[in-house]
């Protein structure tokens, strides 16, 4: 018997039916086909057509807006660079030139927040003598 058939039959009476869970099969076989990219993968050779590139900013800018509370989650931040890096490859230079200044300013404030802030401890205050 096919699997479609039995699992229909098995549906039909009332059996349990296993379910696989894709979520984490799509994760393992997205890893295999899109391996990560760097930023420098992205080819900003040729002039600089001001218009394009403003267009590549305001394209990645509103990614990032969209990604609203999410931005506080690193993961999600990692995955956005490479969806952002992924869309500059497939780009005219200038418009990828825009988005890369946006992808690399949010690299920039990741690995900013990522760090442990320590700040210099405080030196006392003294007041002049007043003599």
């Amino acid at each position: 018997m096919s699997p479609i058939a039995q699992h229909a039959l098995d549906r039909a009476q009332g059996e349990p039916v296993p379910i696989s869970c894709p979520e984490t099969q799509l994760a393992s076989v997205l890893d295999d086909i899109a391996p990560p990219l760097d930023i420098s993968a992205i080819d900003i050779s040729g002039p600089i057509n001001q218009v394009m590139f403003l267009e590549g900013q305001n394209f990645a800018l509103d990614m990032v807006r969209s990604a609203g509370a999410a931005l506080s989650d690193p993961p999600f931040i990692a995955k956005l660079v490479q969806n952002l890096i992924r869309a500059a490859l497939s780009r005219p230079p200038s418009y990828a030139k825009g988005i890369k200044t946006v992808t690399e300013l949010l690299l920039q404030q990741q690995s900013i927040g990522s760090r442990p802030t320590t700040h210099p401890p405080r030196s006392p205050r003294t007041l002049p003598d007043q003599n």
